[in-house]
C-alpha cells in the first residue's frame, strides 16, 4: 500500500504545532468558515441566567453550543460566576432543607 501525499507536502511524522501550520488552523476558526456569520453576542441578562440554571441548563436557555457558554464566561469574569452560581445553589438547598424540617414538625 503506498502512502498518501498530503496536499500541504507534510509527511506523517509532521510537527502539527509547527509555525508554517499555525495559519492553517487559525483560518479554519474564522467567520469565512463559519458560513460568514459573526458570533453570537452575550445577551444582556446572561449573567444572571446562568446563576440561576448552571451549565447544564444555560446552553440550553438560549440554544447555543456549550463553547458559546464558555466565551460569554471568559467575557464577563467566569471565576466570579462560578462562585456566584454555587453560593445560589447552596442558599437553595438551604431554604429546601429549612422547609423540609418545617413540614416534618
Amino acid at each position: 500500500m503506498s502512502e498518501r501525499k498530503r496536499p500541504d507536502g507534510l509527511g506523517r511524522g509532521a510537527d502539527l504545532f509547527s509555525d508554517d501550520r499555525s495559519e492553517f488552523y487559525h483560518q479554519r476558526t474564522t467567520a469565512a468558515t463559519r458560513g460568514g456569520r459573526p458570533r453570537r453576542s452575550r445577551p444582556a441578562d446572561f449573567e444572571q441566567r446562568f446563576i440561576e440554571l448552571g451549565w447544564e441548563l444555560t446552553p440550553v436557555h438560549y440554544g447555543v453550543h456549550h463553547r458559546s457558554i464558555h466565551r460569554w464566561l471568559d467575557e464577563c469574569g467566569k471565576d466570579r460566576l462560578i462562585a456566584a452560581r454555587s453560593a445560589f445553589v447552596r442558599a437553595a438547598r438551604e431554604a429546601a432543607r429549612c422547609q423540609t424540617f418545617r413540614r416534618a414538625a
